[in-house]
């Protein structure tokens, strides 16, 4: 199936599954594999997320959830999200500053709460390091954030300790819809646009488009700070929220979990040996203990260029 017939394909689904969109206990609606006992089938098809607590014969219930919409088959995925960002002990400090490497924000100095830095690049002369938003926020409104922490709060990188010197300031580019968030970097800091354990660089920033992430295809990896190097599997695309991903393990890389907490902003970045690497998804936690998910960089790079800069 070529890119062009997926797309089309994922439009049409998009608009039959709107109708399901309010349903009780629903999560999201993608389009991904179908999968019966966690095992991919090879078929797309309109799938139903829901929370792992919610009742089965809700479920079971035809009504509710149809066996298939339109040309498309329909499967449910039970579902837990979790933002991958833990209470763990923080280590020491390392320079250069690159993609990879654990951050956290200077309101949670003393509860070890931390994620991961994605990537470092430049954005109109602005030199910024990419996480989520709740890595650096938690629950905080943007309301909150716009006026009390953006070009006030410091960010560190890995060490705890308050006399040492942050990374940079809490930037205006920020969303908490797509998890994002940016650190405008300190010029001081020794940094280089480069991802921890990969080859290629991040500057000029390079972004897979959207519709070049094949469902199903497309393979990815991923550095972050508790799995270390990852390799993923393009799975599914959400119906509701277009820029939203999710990835499986690839099949043909080492068994081990694709996503832990301290892995939150991440950079998924297609699976390829070149000088220059290709952003595709930033990690923003998993779904399922096998499942993680992330939103789009082209998604979050039109958001930075035209509400920020």
């Amino acid at each position: 199936m070529t890119l062009r017939e997926q797309q089309r394909l994922y439009k049409r689904a998009q608009k039959l599954a709107m109708p399901f969109r309010d349903q009780p206990g629903l999560i999201d609606i993608d389009f991904g594999v179908k999968r019966v006992a966690d095992r991919s089938t090879g078929e797309l098809s309109i799938r139903f997320k829901l929370r792992e607590k919610i009742q089965m014969n809700l479920l079971e219930s035809h009504r509710m959830l149809p066996k298939k919409i339109g040309e498309f088959s329909t499967d449910v995925l039970q579902i837990d999200p979790q933002p991958e960002s833990p209470w763990v002990d923080p280590t020491n400090a390392v320079r250069p500053l690159r993609g990879g490497l654990q951050i956290f924000a200077e309101r949670y100095l003393g509860s070890d709460h931390y994620g991961t830095l994605g990537c470092i690049f430049n954005v109109n002369g602005h030199f910024l390091a990419l996480t989520n938003y709740h890595v650096l926020y938690g629950s905080l409104s943007e309301e909150t954030v716009m006026r009390d922490l953006v070009g006030r709060e410091r960010v560190f990188q890995n060490n705890g300790n308050p006399a040492s010197k942050s990374i940079g300031l809490c930037f205006q580019a920020f969303d908490m819809l797509t998890d994002y968030a940016t650190v405008e970097i300190d010029p001081r800091v020794d940094r280089i646009p480069e991802i921890n354990g990969f080859r290629g660089h991040t500057d000029p920033i390079l972004i897979a488009p959207v519709s070049r992430l094949k469902i199903g295809v497309t393979k990815v990896k991923k550095s972050g700070v508790t799995t270390g190097i990852t390799f993923g599997l393009v799975d599914g695309r959400s119906l509701l929220y277009p820029g939203k991903f999710t990835i499986i393990p690839d099949p043909k890389a080492p068994e081990g979990p694709i996503s832990n907490p301290g892995d939150s902003g991440s950079a998924w970045i297609i699976n390829e040996v070149t000088e220059q690497a290709r952003l595709a998804v930033l990690h923003s936690g998993r779904e399922s203990p096998g499942t993680a998910y992330g939103h789009a960089f082209q998604v979050i790079l039109n958001h930075i260029e035209s509400h920020s800069l």
